[in-house]
């Protein structure tokens, strides 16, 4: 409180702030040419993949239970007798039916995807940002069928650095196997992959977390705010959906 203004301007509504951190890679930053900051990178840094010896062939998929397409994405799998490990988030019953009908591993839990991603070679998911950025600083290609209008954008952005296949509609979801076995079997992908990884990782050697923390911090400082409201007159209020551990942990540590 105290540190957005709303202004209306040209038919939009434009935000004013103390501080902007965009928690994004600037390869994957739709809004890159409108912003005045650059992207600091993720809440936490990319450890470099562990040494593999040869080409993994298994996959990870990561859906949620509510994709219009999902049915489709996994008949794909199921037909293409895709291997690896996958889980479907908020999955039902009938849904993890189907995933037993696949030559995946089937996970009720999220994954632990630090454990994962340097045991894969591929992974098809919706396209969300977090897991985007995982996968593009892991180094691997990436299948995606989006959902909403920013996960189509970041989909873009990832098929500009030549990583990743979009899948859109259900005639194309249903090629999802296919699309992992091509990105596996094209050295392409996986050479841009670990060449874009490199990049990332050098650009980006440390979280962003820090940075977030301290810009929090200076502004629980007394007479902090620009404006008129002071720190001390208000509380403070901290947003989150709490959603994961680096989440959780950021607002505990701003708490």
């Amino acid at each position: 409180r105290g540190l957005l203004q709303h202004r209306r301007r040209d038919g939009l509504a434009a935000v004013l702030c103390e501080d902007s951190i965009p928690l994004c890679f600037d390869l994957l930053d739709p809004y890159r040419a409108a912003r005045p900051e650059p992207g600091a990178g993720p809440l936490s840094a990319s450890a470099p993949r562990e040494p593999e010896a040869g080409r993994n062939a298994r996959c990870l998929v990561y859906l949620p239970a509510d994709h219009p397409q999902l049915d489709s994405l996994i008949q794909g799998l199921r037909e293409a007798r895709t291997e690896g490990i996958a889980y479907v988030r908020n999955a039902t019953e009938p849904v993890l039916d189907a995933l037993r009908s696949t030559r995946l591993a089937i996970s009720t839990v999220p994954l632990d995807l630090d454990y994962w991603l340097p045991r894969v070679g591929a992974v098809l998911h919706h396209g969300g940002s977090g897991l985007a950025h995982r996968c593009l600083a892991a180094g691997l290609p990436q299948v995606l069928a989006p959902i909403y209008f920013e996960q189509g954008l970041t989909c873009n952005a990832l098929q500009k650095l030549g990583v990743a296949i979009r899948l859109s509609g259900a005639e194309a979801a249903a090629k999802s196997g296919l699309a992992l076995r091509r990105v596996l079997d094209t050295p392409r992908f996986s050479a841009l992959a670990r060449e874009h990884a490199a990049d990332v990782r050098r650009r980006y050697p440390v979280g962003s977390l820090p940075r977030v923390i301290a810009a929090c911090e200076a502004r629980l400082a007394p007479n902090s705010f620009s404006g008129s409201v002071k720190c001390a007159d208000h509380p403070v209020h901290i947003i989150h959906s709490l959603e994961n551990r680096i989440g959780a942990r950021t607002a505990c540590a701003l708490v």
